[in-house]
């Protein structure tokens, strides 16, 4: 009996492997250049069905499992019917784009690692991540991961399978000894997110409150324990602000910048809007903590974030992401409006009466013109701020405010 694949021996198992693969000496999955059986407009290659190539459709076709292939240079190359259901993409909107669509920011260094693993001739592996849906909602997924190989044993992609958390399976053998015990303790026990939404649960007492597993996963902590009196609610509001604010300006902190970023990429694919992302460096801060100490330095933080805060809107999103780096995240703006945003901070600014005076440079990253996700706009305000920083005999006005300021000086 022949394991249809090492990272995934729950799904099933058949005589032989499937149509279009063999299986090498040591166990691993090696593709055969045959036609796909799932193609980009969902129908399926598969001339001479055989009883495993109705097992191999019947699981590309399972609302349950989200099955897909990743080529080595990030593209899907296969979709399933399952990968519709949990990601809300269909298979001829999604084939071929990078596997990072689905991917949130912070889970990224996880990514790239997969990648990794890949170059170094990796094996199986499993893990629980969180992915995107087309709605910008977020999942809960266990995920199992083959790597796919030639008949030269090299890898050429990876083959995954995802399902949502709250229906998994059997656990990994690490994991069913620790479960074990957890689920024969007293009491429930769960486990959150960052907004206190559950994303597993366990406990003895389960049973008695009539709770099955995991019917928690998705509801926040204060929503199951009727959190009701405004006391509580005026806890947990504070205790959501505090997790995603700087608390010495008070403005977002990274991982609201993130999430919001992410959001605002969703919402301008679907409604074809543009927005802008201008990304701030307070210039010389060690100069100042060296000069005027460090409680000067934060009073300079704190200048500076009151004139972001300011010169933006309340749909805005006015940010602190590192010790001396801002972020605002303009929505519903094109070019000419960062630009103008620029050029009211930084004047703002040089009218600020506060002692020392304190200076920014600037860099814009402009949605779809400079990249169509998050990671491609920082990168491209980054490269303007600190091709800006190296420019020679500098002003302090922003490099794409000097810009706007020559415009207005030749009409």
């Amino acid at each position: 009996m022949v394991k249809f694949a090492n990272c995934c021996c729950d799904w099933v198992h058949s005589p032989e492997p499937p149509v279009g693969s063999t299986l090498s000496p040591s166990g691993n999955f090696l593709s055969v250049p045959i036609h796909p059986p799932f193609l980009k407009d969902g129908s399926f290659a598969m001339p001479h069905r055989q009883p495993r190539e109705h097992l191999l459709a019947a699981l590309l076709e399972s609302p349950e499992d989200a099955i897909l292939s990743v080529s080595l240079d990030g593209a899907i190359d296969t979709w399933s019917q399952g990968a519709q259901c949990i990601y809300g993409y269909p298979a001829e909107e999604i084939t071929g784009q990078p596997l990072s669509r689905l991917v949130p920011l912070h889970e990224w260094p996880g990514l790239q690692n997969i990648f990794s693993l890949a170059a170094s001739n990796g094996s199986a592996c499993s893990e629980t991540t969180e992915r995107l849906h087309k709605d910008g909602s977020r999942k809960f997924l266990r995920v199992k991961r083959l790597f796919v190989r030639d008949e030269q044993g090299n890898v050429t992609g990876f083959l995954e399978r995802a399902r949502t958390l709250n229906s998994c399976g059997a656990d990994t053998l690490a994991e069913a000894p620790l479960r074990s015990i957890i689920e024969q303790m007293p009491g429930l026990h769960w486990m959150t997110d960052q907004n206190l939404r559950i994303t597993a649960n366990w406990g003895k007492d389960l049973a008695a409150a009539k709770i099955l597993p995991d019917a928690l996963v998705g509801r926040s902590v204060c929503e199951f324990l009727a959190c009701a009196d405004r006391h509580s609610k005026k806890n947990e509001e504070q205790a959501h602000f505090q997790a995603r604010h700087d608390a010495l300006t008070g403005l977002a902190n990274y991982r609201e910048f993130m999430d919001r970023l992410e959001q605002e990429v969703r919402r301008a694919e679907r409604s074809h809007h543009s927005f802008t992302v201008l990304l701030l460096d307070l210039d010389g801060l060690k100069r100042i903590n060296d000069l005027h100490g460090h409680l000067a330095g934060n009073r300079a933080l704190q200048r500076l974030a009151a004139v972001m805060n300011e010169h933006c809107r309340s749909t805005d999103l006015a940010v602190r992401y590192g010790g001396d780096e801002f972020a605002l995240v303009i929505i519903d703006s094109d070019k000419g409006m960062a630009e103008q945003v620029a050029h009211r901070v930084e004047n703002g600014l040089q009218s600020d009466q506060g002692k020392p005076p304190i200076s920014v440079s600037i860099g814009v990253g402009v949605y779809p013109e400079d990249g169509r996700s998050a990671h491609e706009l920082i990168e491209a305000a980054d490269r303007q701020l600190y091709n800006y920083k190296r420019t020679e005999n500098r002003r302090t006005v922003p490099h794409t405010s000097r810009a706007l300021s020559s415009k207005k000086a030749s009409r």
